[in-house]
């Protein structure tokens, strides 16, 4: 079992590899349709059943089965204990960001999506039929704009 923190995924096929944290191996497995009615799970209930389905997950380049994962908070890596990452996604905050808003707590993309009033982070909703994270479209009825969650997987 790895520590809490970032972790890196690694296909076996083709060598691609990706940031990974506990919110990112929850969005995977709700994919997979899991954890489809909890809200808020226990991370080390994440972490565990992330790395026991590991080799049925697909890679996001080549779509082949079969991923590895690395702690990326090891002795031996030095640099990663300046890096801050994102409360929202997890993916490492911009060092000119840090510079700018020392205090910041929100890559940019997260930062203009909650500006923007969009779900950001653990805010998602997802489709109580296959665990998809919904999106915001707009309806298309005739008159005043209302906006409505689709999921894209049902398309519904």
């Amino acid at each position: 079992m790895h520590r809490d923190g970032m972790f890196e995924l690694r296909c076996r096929a083709c060598g691609h590899h990706e940031a990974c944290d506990v919110p990112h191996m929850l969005d995977r497995l709700r994919a997979e349709g899991l954890f489809k009615r909890e809200r808020e799970p226990d991370p080390a209930v994440v972490r565990e059943l992330f790395e026991a389905r590991l080799g049925r997950l697909r890679c996001a380049a080549c779509g082949g089965r079969g991923l590895s994962i690395e702690s990326r908070g090891g002795e031996d890596d030095g640099d990663w204990g300046d890096v801050r990452c994102c409360e929202a996604c997890g993916e490492p905050i911009a060092e000119a960001r840090l510079q700018v808003f020392p205090d910041a707590s929100l890559c940019v993309d997260c930062q203009q999506k909650e500006e923007r009033r969009e779900p950001v982070g653990g805010e998602r909703e997802f489709c109580d039929r296959c665990g998809t994270v919904l999106e915001v479209r707009q309806s298309a009825s005739r008159g005043l704009t209302r906006y409505v969650l689709y999921c894209p997987a049902c398309r519904r």
